[in-house]
């Protein structure tokens, strides 16, 4: 028996048509390395999906695309970078930027657009690949290379499926509100960069690697999400955030900072509301165990100041050097659970300072010879028959030399039934340059108990600077 034509069905995950509700646009474009826009143009006109066969090459520039507008092929390129498309030959259908042309595909205003199983080719990195302002835009199995960004221009509602970006100065940029699911952004300059405004983005099990300066690229944006995926071999950052939120969470990132210099998995500036959980970091050389920069040093990095940052339950051991720079310029710090690093809290009741529960924190400048009194502190209070050990942590900078003194001193507090009382059992611990904080007149900072409640909840100390120059002084409980 015979099928009609009219019966046949092409099925994809993006599609479900009719062969004869489809438009072929080799009955309309030549594919001779001519200029074909038109050709699309005319095709799209008549407001039905657009199939364009694999094993041709179209040449357009800046082809308007307007609501609900459907191109689709159903062999989609995927590739490791730009290099690897002279592989694939005429097995592609593929749409390659005109000379001259700022982009190929032009989405701006437009609503609705679908675009399935396409390679964008945006000839020498000249042109964008897909680009506009949109609303709901859905592309599937979209494969851009060769483009300046390849796909992007603050697309609201966008979904993205599988889609691959390789050999690209951007490859991908801007989305407001959208998921991108899957996919592959490899071996480009910056491979996902979200920039002012493009809020609210989740990105679910994407693959973003060996991307020569970041793999992911976030600046003055909010409500971000990285849930899975990998994040490998970025020349520079795995992710490098400024003056943005973000939510990271069951992520595996290895390698990154190849190049070198100033690199790791995450760098964190001036950042706000970022919450990082359940990550696994690696730190390593190439994929072949050949010769490489053993990479990154650190795990992750704060510049600027920076609030209200979680991390928890994270493996970040995977680093050469230290795990944390810097992370004590955050306000609002919980650090729990992780491997590789101390439990640090420094906000709530239940903070905590290299795995002990922090209680408070005052700072001092103390002049030559001078005392400074009433610096007070708060601590959980001492119930009956009972006793709390407790570290004083002293820290100081002489601004006249840069010279730094460091010192704890532990005590027990205790209350047997009537008004809490203090010991101390040890004294200062030398400093590099040999200054000490402690209990003694000989010590560089002399410290002494001067009131402490009855409930033991709050004390009051002094501090006698016995050395030349001012001292800037910070004292933490825990």
């Amino acid at each position: 028996m015979t099928t009609a034509a009219s019966d046949i069905t092409y099925h994809s995950r993006a599609l479900n048509l009719r062969l004869d509700e489809i438009v072929h646009i080799s009955d309309y474009a030549l594919g001779d390395g001519s200029d074909d826009t038109q050709a699309f143009h005319d095709a799209l006109a008549l407001k039905k999906p657009v199939y364009i066969a694999p094993g041709h090459s179209y040449h357009i520039g800046e082809l308007q695309l307007s609501d609900d507008a459907v191109l689709f092929s159903h062999l989609p390129a995927t590739y490791y970078n730009a290099a690897d498309m002279a592989g694939l030959g005429n097995r592609v259908a593929q749409l390659k930027a005109l000379d001259g042309a700022s982009t190929v595909l032009d989405l701006n205003g437009a609503k609705g657009v679908r675009l399935s199983g396409l390679t964008i080719n945006g000839n020498a990195q000249t042109a964008h690949g897909i680009s506009g302002s949109a609303l709901t835009p859905h592309l599937q199995d979209i494969s851009v290379f060769a483009c300046d960004i390849g796909m992007g221009g603050y697309w609201g509602g966008a979904e993205l499926i599988s889609c691959s970006a390789g050999g690209n100065k951007t490859g991908l940029k801007d989305l407001i509100d959208a998921k991108v699911y899957g996919g592959f952004f490899n071996a480009n300059s910056t491979g996902i960069y979200m920039g002012e405004g493009a809020n609210d983005n989740t990105f679910i099990g994407v693959k973003n690697e060996w991307n020569s300066q970041d793999n992911y690229l976030f600046y003055r944006t909010s409500s971000n999400s990285i849930i899975g995926g990998v994040i490998d071999r970025a020349g520079r950052y795995g992710i490098n955030l400024a003056e943005s939120e973000l939510i990271v969470s069951g992520l595996k990132m290895r390698r990154n900072g190849y190049k070198g210099g100033t690199s790791g998995h995450l760098h964190l500036k001036d950042a706000r509301s970022v919450s990082i959980h359940n990550i696994i970091t690696q730190h390593g050389v190439n994929d072949d165990g050949s010769t490489g920069l053993d990479s990154p040093e650190h795990a992750i990095t704060f510049a600027g100041n920076s609030d209200r940052v979680t991390l928890i339950g994270n493996d970040l051991t995977g680093c050469t050097g230290t795990a944390l720079i810097n992370e004590q310029t955050v306000a609002d710090y919980i650090q729990r659970d992780n491997q590789g690093v101390d439990a640090r809290v420094s906000t709530g009741t239940e903070q905590a300072y290299k795995g002990r529960q922090f209680q408070s924190r005052a700072t001092a400048t103390v002049t030559t010879g001078a005392t400074v009194s009433a610096i007070a502190l708060r601590q959980a209070g001492s119930g009956s028959y009972s006793r709390a050990p407790r570290q004083l942590i002293v820290t100081g900078r002489n601004a006249s030399t840069g010279g730094t003194l460091y010192g704890e001193l532990a005590y027990v507090l205790s209350r047997e039934g009537g008004p809490a009382s203090m010991k101390f059992i040890s004294q200062g611990i030398q400093g590099g340059n040999g200054d000490h904080a402690g209990t003694s007149a000989s010590d560089t900072v002399q410290i002494t108990l001067n009131c402490l409640t009855d409930d033991g909840s709050q004390l009051e100390l002094s501090a006698t600077n016995n050395r030349p120059g001012t001292l800037q002084l910070s004292f933490e409980l825990i």
